[in-house]
């Protein structure tokens, strides 16, 4: 069995400070680590997003975000991130293609669609769906 605990402290979302804590098997972790956002837009219209993060002994990412808020009650998004995570190991590659329905202003139904790859042997489709919360 494996928990996390990601605690994130933010400022105006440009900047992240992040701690990791984690149990795996017998094995705890309690590393720290950072994030840091490159905002171009408005935080609440279309807008791009250039980012890097790192957690110490977990691994690093790089990505970019293209969020597009054209029609009022529906977010969209699509992201390329290229990353390590979350053994430090090869890099791989996650595109990602974000739709959701936005109930409220502070609350939006989301769905994923995305393709992974590792190495030329693993790479594969991935899917989900979330719920995000925003004040």
């Amino acid at each position: 069995m494996s928990v996390a605990q990601v605690a994130i402290a933010r400022s105006e979302d440009r900047w992240h400070l992040a701690r990791f804590r984690g149990e795996a098997a017998a094995e705890a972790v309690d590393e720290p680590g950072v994030e840091a956002r490159l905002r171009i837009g408005r935080f609440d219209g279309t807008r791009l997003v250039i980012g890097a993060s790192a957690i110490e002994g977990l691994g690093s990412r790089a990505f970019t975000e293209m969020h597009i808020e054209t029609f009022e009650r529906v977010p969209l998004a699509a992201a390329v991130t290229v990353t390590n995570l979350p053994v430090d190991g090869d890099l791989g590659l996650q595109l990602d293609l974000r739709a959701g329905y936005r109930v409220f202003d502070w609350l939006a139904v989301n769905a994923l669609a995305g393709w992974n790859a590792r190495t030329i042997n693993h790479y594969g489709f991935t899917g989900g769906g979330g719920l995000t919360l925003n004040w």
